[in-house]
């Protein structure tokens, strides 16, 4: 597994960047007024509850637990309403000390920003003697490389060292899906996994992080993206029952089943037996007229949304 050379890194040389690196996941973070604890009870979302731990457990945990370079705080995100329907979840990082909960305060009637929560926890725990606060974002149902934060870093040093930039994004375009039984190579510039890194100094002016902007919205906002390539996919989106819309975008080559397991667990992912495709019923959707519709749809609001294709006046993306 390698980071490739380019025109900003040219391999370790030994210099760190002073940095305060966080992951930032969402787990059941709402908007909008405020609810009663009691919706958690719903027999809907007791299932949502225990779907999402079986991804969290299978696929986001394992990932960040094997980092070659663990994060110094891992923010998971709550609702604050109700504790008591994420204790499973709780229980499952009561071990790992650099994993925080972060819970969403009430404020007149409203829930609180998912960027402000995140951004006091931050703030309260940011070390005086870094220069830098790098954060990424993680979804609780996805996985990273082992060796995505180390990346991070590493790049990141060697921005700042060349280009002497004290704001800017990395998103590692080399990714896969993965289905339920393989996983699908994937090329994807402005995906969710994203970083951003600032300078302490300006975080008084900007202290939004990653979630200042929507990720596919990172070049139309004119932020200063670097796109490290490596050897191997960096991220994994699983794709299952809940998201299954966003798998029907395209058809991607396949992994070979051997390769698909070297691809998890180069994630740290582990499974036991295969998943069932969440994808099954939907190949003949696929190949229908609706289905290439659709993925023209989603192909141009891709190209919209990096800048590389103009919409035509008066045409709705």
């Amino acid at each position: 597994m390698r980071l490739c050379h380019d025109g900003i890194f040219k391999g370790s040389d030994g210099s760190d960047l002073s940095a305060f690196q966080v992951v930032l996941t969402r787990y059941n973070m709402e908007f909008g007024p405020r609810k009663t604890a009691k919706r958690w009870a719903s027999p809907k979302r007791q299932r949502w509850l225990e779907n999402r731990l079986d991804h969290f457990t299978t696929f986001c945990l394992p990932s960040l637990v094997n980092q070659t370079k663990h994060p110094d705080l891992w923010l998971l995100g709550f609702d604050g309403e109700s504790p008591e329907a994420v204790q499973p979840v709780l229980d499952a990082v009561k071990d790992y000390p650099w994993i925080v909960p972060v819970w969403q305060q009430g404020v007149a009637g409203v829930y609180e920003d998912k960027v402000l929560a995140f951004t006091r926890e931050i703030l309260a725990r940011l070390p005086l003697d870094r220069t830098h606060l790098i954060t990424s974002r993680v979804d609780n149902d996805d996985a990273i490389n082992r060796h995505f934060l180390e990346f991070i870093r590493a790049y990141s040093s060697a921005v700042v060292a060349n280009k002497c930039l004290e704001d800017f994004w990395l998103a590692f375009p080399f990714g896969a899906f993965y289905s339920g039984t393989r996983c699908i190579s994937y090329v994807y510039p402005n995906n969710p996994f994203c970083s951003r890194v600032q300078a302490v100094s300006i975080l008084a002016d900007d202290s939004r992080t990653v979630f200042e902007f929507q990720h596919a919205r990172l070049f139309l906002n004119g932020c200063k993206v670097f796109l490290p390539l490596t050897e191997d996919p960096m991220w994994i989106r699983n794709y299952h029952g809940e998201n299954l819309a966003v798998a029907r975008i395209a058809t991607r080559r396949r992994f070979s089943p051997t390769s698909s397991r070297a691809v998890l667990r180069e994630c740290g992912v582990e499974l036991a037996r295969e998943r069932k495709p969440a994808d099954h019923w939907a190949r003949s959707w696929e190949s229908s007229a609706d289905g290439r519709r659709s993925r023209r749809h989603w192909a141009k609001r891709l190209l919209y949304s990096t800048g590389l294709m103009k919409p035509k006046l008066g045409t709705e993306t």
